[in-house]
């Protein structure tokens, strides 16, 4: 269900330490801060009210060469150990960890077991930041940034300045697809708070299990997102419509950049459980378009200062009705954005008139 394949090591080891953090423990990152140091263990965790530490190793895929490594976590001090493996290790790798009793091992499926039991609204987090209806969501407000950075350095946007038949046709068209996309998932939203108090009470694997064909079937999975709106079309055409009418746009953050909608852009998804292939594929195919160049970023690390809350709640629809809430209104702030640039269009158009 969720694609670790898509994570890169480094992003791994920090979707474990915000797995334990969030369930109160403090993580040291001894692969981060010492690499030479490290003794077989690339996270030590513990309590600070308890003198029991937990060391832990990260490999995507465990070859020969990591052999020693694992020797020198079964040699360490610490009661409990783990070793975390996201693809079937190699076969001289796979007979050393027979010799290993006192070692925990986790393959891709125990850990997301253990994310899912204990901290089910990071797993749901997981899952919904691989999906193309969040990464398209995203990309859209990726380009909405740049705008405004373009804007703040003073650059020159380029593109048409004048509305024509065509601005209004595609703005049309982008008005219609971001009302129904905003509307379906508000009405996903009111799914999810309502009729899911059902399945509370149930086994947690039947609950998981009921989950994760909700958010199939209602488009959250790699499958079915496509199916709410074709939003994977619909982020690659506002692009490409905003870099053709780049000095349009451009006279649009100058009328609205101090509205709260562009802090809204800045700070409300949060694309800090995607996998960096994803965002930089994102990234890389807005740049393009819009003939700009970024910093590459690490996806995991803190991209905005507010983060939507992701706590443990007692009732999963309700962090799932929170995830569709938080998509509805970027929707609905992108939607403010063509609104504004469609009246600042027909204002322009009036004045040459008169």
């Amino acid at each position: 269900m969720i694609p670790w394949e898509k994570y890169s090591e480094d992003e791994l080891r920090k979707i474990i330490k915000i797995f334990y953090e969030e369930a109160g423990f403090k993580v040291d990152d001894l692969h981060e801060a010492d690499r030479s140091g490290e003794n077989g263990a690339d996270l030590i965790v513990y309590k600070p009210s308890e003198s029991e530490k937990i060391a832990i190793a990260l490999k995507v895929k465990p070859k020969k060469s990591d052999i020693y490594q694992l020797q020198e976590l079964g040699n360490r001090n610490e009661k409990q150990k783990k070793y975390i493996y996201m693809e079937t290790p190699a076969t001289d790798f796979y007979f050393a960890m027979d010799k290993h009793k006192n070692v925990d091992f986790w393959d891709s499926k125990k850990l997301e077991y253990e994310i899912s039991s204990s901290h089910r609204s990071l797993a749901l987090w997981i899952i919904v930041s691989n999906s193309p209806l969040f990464a398209c969501i995203a990309q859209i407000e990726h380009s909405l940034r740049l705008v405004r950075q373009k804007w703040e350095n003073k650059e020159k946007f380029g593109g048409k300045d004048l509305s024509d038949s065509n601005f209004y046709r595609e703005i049309w068209r982008l008005k219609d697809d971001f009302s129904s996309l905003h509307k379906s998932l508000q009405l996903l939203q009111y799914i999810f708070e309502d009729d899911l108090e059902r399945i509370e009470g149930l086994p947690i694997e039947e609950q998981n299990y009921r989950l994760e064909m909700i958010l199939k079937y209602m488009g959250c999975s790699a499958y079915s997102a496509e199916s709410i709106v074709q939003i994977a079309d619909l982020s690659s055409h506002f692009s490409k419509f905003i870099k053709e009418y780049g000095e349009m746009v451009s006279s649009v953050v100058e009328r609205t950049h101090d509205r709260s909608n562009w802090f809204y852009y800045e700070n409300c998804l949060d694309t800090s459980l995607m996998p960096g292939s994803v965002l930089s594929d994102l990234s890389s195919e807005v740049e393009e378009q819009m003939h700009l160049k970024l910093p590459k970023i690490s996806t995991v690390e803190k991209l905005i200062e507010e983060k939507l809350d992701r706590k443990e709640y007692q009732r999963p629809s309700y962090e799932i009705s929170k995830i569709w809430q938080a998509l509805g209104a970027s929707a609905s702030m992108i939607e403010v954005f063509i609104d504004d640039l469609f009246s600042c269009a027909l204002e322009k158009t009036f004045r040459e008139e008169v």
